[in-house]
């Protein structure tokens, strides 16, 4: 073998000291002692490394072509290739590759190599950029994010440790190789990534990679990669350089949260389901029994004693509730199940048309409801208007006796929010109901006193939480209430008033 060697050394027009024989993929096999004498490395400190362990970075890939050309059977040179001493500073070779064949098969690489003739070149890196490089590439390779550089045939050139592991194979498994030949269920999502980076020069962000889960036994299945243009000393593009990050549990997640979604739109579309077959399945005996109690009376009135006649009222009492709550209940389930349709909304219009829609509640209770100007926000004006209206009968309904109802709706600015309060002056309720209130059938008082679903203030906070904002209550007993709510300003307003 070493007569092999020294004939294909004489029959070469390349020179220098035989340093090491490598593998087609970069694997030192042997060294000789022209190395140690160069560099400080022995024999025991290289074989089983591969070469890019001993190259600066940036030579790592003028290496990697090298080889690649000497795998094809054609010697090659290169110059001033920074090459690791042991103490740590980097000397400047003048290395040489020739491919040695048996039987046609290549089973080595012989590499000879010459130092710099440029005197002080070797050290031109001082020992600090020489810790800082070492620094740099020690942080490369022990980072938990895949680095990766490919040359332009799209052939691995240097890998760390993370991204080899997320293919599944050992890092000098990759060297040398392409895309197809490692992982050929991503050759047809990255070849044509990679190819347009090479063609444009322009970086390919975000790109979602599936990695082999059961080969690369590490629970990393989704990747997220960014690849850039790595371009030469002359600006010519010479390779693609990546960056892949773990994107498993983000994408188990939204995965997770798509499920849900799903699963949330379905049971939405049941309960709207549910909504029409109650509003008629529902009503409809409640109209029978009316209409019976109805035409009972009328028919019998004459005949009957006045407990008789009472129970009978109660009867239709009791349906006419039962009406208005099962109304409410279909009214409150559909603000959960139906996204309101935001629209530029101007809220003086609001006002005006809830004041007309409780003229005959106004006009009995004498009520004054005033308000400050109000602002145009992002909203549902069907809700909005159910806000106001149901805080308005509410202030109308708990009104002290015999004292005319006053209502007024005042409203601050906030940075990003605008906060509206509604005070009243009626009976108010204890402070430690504040929470309560906003309950679904929560009640504060005798359904013989106050006459009510118990789903008004629900609505109001379902409104309210479905723009965003906030709602929450003040009072004491026999002192008013004031109902706080906020709703989000437009991002415009926002801006402008940062500005």
């Amino acid at each position: 073998m070493e007569f092999q060697r020294k004939q294909i050394l004489n029959q070469s027009e390349v020179t220098g000291e035989f340093l090491f024989g490598l593998s087609p993929d970069g694997l030192l096999l042997s060294t000789r002692p022209a190395l140690s004498r160069i560099t400080g490395w022995t024999s025991s400190d290289c074989i089983g490394k591969t070469l890019r362990n001993f190259v600066h970075i940036r030579d790592v890939f003028r290496i990697r072509k090298a080889l690649v050309k000497a795998s094809k059977g054609d010697s090659t040179s290169l110059e001033d290739v920074r090459f690791l001493q042991q103490c740590g500073q980097y000397s400047y070779l003048h290395l040489s590759f020739i491919p040695r064949f048996f039987d046609g098969r290549l089973i080595e690489i012989i590499c000879l190599g010459l130092e710099s003739s440029q005197p002080g070149l070797a050290n031109s890196i001082t020992p600090e950029q020489s810790q800082i490089i070492q620094f740099l590439e020690t942080l490369l390779a022990n980072s938990p994010v895949g680095f990766c550089f490919l040359d332009t045939e799209l052939r691995y050139v240097c890998v760390n440790e993370s991204f080899a592991s997320m293919n599944g194979f050992a890092p000098d498994q990759h060297l040398g190789k392409t895309i197809r030949e490692i992982t050929p269920e991503q050759a047809l999502l990255l070849e044509p990534v990679f190819q347009k980076v090479l063609e444009t020069g322009e970086p390919r962000l975000n790109v979602e990679i599936r990695f082999h889960f059961a080969r690369n036994n590490n629970g990393i299945e989704h990747g997220l990669g960014n690849f850039y243009a790595v371009r030469g000393s002359d600006g010519r593009v010479v390779g693609v350089g990546g960056m892949v990050s773990d994107f498993t549990e983000h994408k188990r997640s939204d995965q997770t949260i798509r499920k849900l979604v799903l699963d949330l739109k379905r049971s939405n579309e049941e309960l709207e389901r549910f909504g029409a077959i109650a509003s008629h399945d529902l009503r409809e005996p409640l109209r029978t029994i009316s209409l019976f109690v109805s035409l009972f009376k009328i028919n019998n009135e004459m005949s009957l004693d006045r407990e008789s006649l009472e129970h009978l009222s109660l009867i239709s009492e009791g349906t006419q509730r039962m009406t208005v709550l099962i109304e409410d209940l279909i009214r409150f389930s559909k603000l959960g199940a139906v996204r309101p349709e935001k629209k530029l909304v101007d809220l003086n219009t609001i006002m005006e048309q809830t004041l007309f829609n409780l003229t005959v509640a106004i006009e009995e209770s004498h009520a004054v409801i005033t308000y400050d100007p109000m602002p145009s926000i992002e909203g549902d004006s069907g809700q909005l208007l159910q806000l106001f209206q149901n805080l308005f009968a509410n202030a109308m309904k708990f009104a002290k006796k015999k004292v005319a109802p006053k209502i007024h709706v005042s409203l601050t600015i906030e940075p990003t929010e605008f906060h509206f309060s509604v005070k009243d002056n009626g009976i108010g309720f204890k402070p430690e109901d504040a929470q309560q209130i906003f309950e679904v059938f929560r009640q504060l008082h005798k359904k013989s006193e106050y006459s009510g679903s118990g789903l008004g203030l629900a609505t109001c906070k379902a409104v309210v939480t479905a723009h965003k904002g906030r709602i929450w209550a003040e009072s004491k007993l026999g002192k008013g209430s004031t109902f706080h709510f906020t709703l989000a300003r437009k991002a415009s307003e926002t801006h402008d008033s940062k500005t």
